[in-house]
């Protein structure tokens, strides 16, 4: 049965009214008469929607010297975040490999503009939007977004969102979060998490993470739009599981029991107590080197002991450095620029610390039953995977002597040869 909402009844009416006054040929351009034919009815994103909609429409090369003007003329950067972001999510709803690597590089890109001075501040933004606008042009822009309006469930119930994802019903679990977004961010947030809890995967965990984090600039009330990126990315993950007929993973049996155990389910908050730097040393070691079964339950003893999660965070992004500095790089050269004996991009130590940083700050906003559960999984998520890297740490520490006495300005320009030298074990020593 279709059910016709009230809005939905005008809407239809002002899109034929739209396509009748201004021919079949122009609504089509515009991808009006597309959605009036499928029935869908557009996002609105209010204040921002001219900007958003001139991102979609745009060549890149044009939209950056259009961007320029417009920050000269007093547009701020936080505000061009904010409309990529959603241009972005309306165009790609979280189901492209480029658009949501560059949906999770516009909060860093503006965190980096913060650190330099001058009009030179701007280029990290407009790099990563050039690129967020070249992508959204090669799948059509506007018209072929991935994104609809849409009514919510009866219940936002995070259960009820986690089974949706599961059974591969993609309309229940973002008509779910739709309605548990109605009760705020914060309730929309937590609501994700059974589903993250489920399997491990960096852009799974990173992208939740970024959608969260991206909604300072976009503001919370379009939480609905940048979280169904998360859903539809979880759903697609699991539907490309079941039908590659690959086995359920492990964490969903050994989560709860580790919860159940440690007295975890959230009844009690999560403790207080400060490591050691040897606490810290010892843990880390079994999130580097032990299996994943290990390191989550050596996660679990100790959030059930007491000991502050933050600390636990720690211990997490300690072992991801470490398969950093011990990752041997790329066995060969690949493409997009990657050459033998980079670390760039898909590696090991690259996504374990872009998965702890992302665990570590999802744990920070959410309840102490989901941050239990999240550190766990973050401890699953990089264990069992130091068989893959080197014994021994990059070795640069010794070559650090060759620059001693050098002065920081000395040191930068010396950095730069070195990196367009590709020589790693140089730079590294030099940073």
């Amino acid at each position: 049965m279709v059910v016709t909402t009230r809005r939905k009844f005008f809407g239809d009416m002002g899109r034929g009214a739209l396509t009748l006054g201004i021919g079949i040929g122009v609504a089509n351009e515009l991808g009006l008469a597309l959605a009036l034919e499928r029935g869908d009815e557009r996002l609105d994103f209010g204040a921002l929607e001219s900007l958003v909609a001139l991102m979609q429409e745009t060549g890149a090369d044009r939209l950056q010297e259009i961007l320029a003007l417009k920050l000269k003329e007093g547009l701020e950067l936080r505000t061009l975040i904010g409309a990529a972001a959603l241009a972005n999510a309306r165009t790609f709803g979280g189901h492209d490999y480029v658009g949501y690597h560059s949906a999770m590089a516009l909060a860093p890109s503006y965190d980096l503009a913060q650190r330099i001075q001058g009009p030179a501040s701007a280029l990290p933004v407009l790099k990563v939007i050039y690129r967020n606008t070249a992508r959204m042009q090669v799948v059509g822009g506007r018209k072929s977004e991935a994104l609809q309006a849409i009514e919510p469930a009866a219940t936002g119930d995070p259960q009820e969102m986690r089974a949706a994802m599961l059974s591969g019903d993609l309309s229940s679990a973002e008509r779910t979060l739709q309605k548990a977004a109605q009760g705020g961010l914060q309730q929309a947030f937590e609501a994700v998490q059974p589903m993250l809890a489920e399997d491990i995967e960096v852009h799974r965990i990173v992208l939740a993470w970024r959608a969260f984090d991206t909604l300072r600039f976009t503001g919370e009330e379009h939480a609905a739009t940048m979280l169904r990126q998360l859903v539809r990315y979880c759903v697609d993950q699991e539907q490309g599981r079941t039908n590659g007929g690959r086995p359920v993973p492990s964490l969903r049996k050994i989560l709860p029991e580790l919860v159940e155990r440690h007295g975890l389910t959230g009844t009690k908050p999560l403790g207080t107590r400060n490591a050691s730097d040897a606490d810290l040393e010892s843990w880390s070691k079994v999130f580097f080197s032990g299996t994943r079964d290990d390191a989550a339950a050596q996660a679990a003893e100790i959030l059930g002991k007491g000991y502050a999660p933050d600390d636990v965070g720690e211990a997490l992004t300690l072992a991801a450095n470490a398969l950093l500095l011990h990752d041997p790089g790329r066995s060969k050269a690949a493409s997009m620029g990657r050459y033998k004996g980079s670390v760039h991009g898909a590696s090991i130590g690259v996504h374990a610390s872009d998965s702890a940083r992302a665990y570590r700050n999802i744990v920070r906003v959410v309840d102490d039953e989901s941050s239990a559960a999240n550190l766990i999984v973050g401890a699953y998520h990089t264990a069992g995977r130091s068989e893959s890297v080197r014994k021994d740490r990059f070795p640069y520490a010794g070559r650090k002597a060759e620059f001693s006495d050098k002065s920081t300005a000395e040191l930068l320009k010396e950095l730069v040869p070195a990196v367009e030298a590709r020589d790693q074990e140089r730079a590294c020593a030099i940073v």
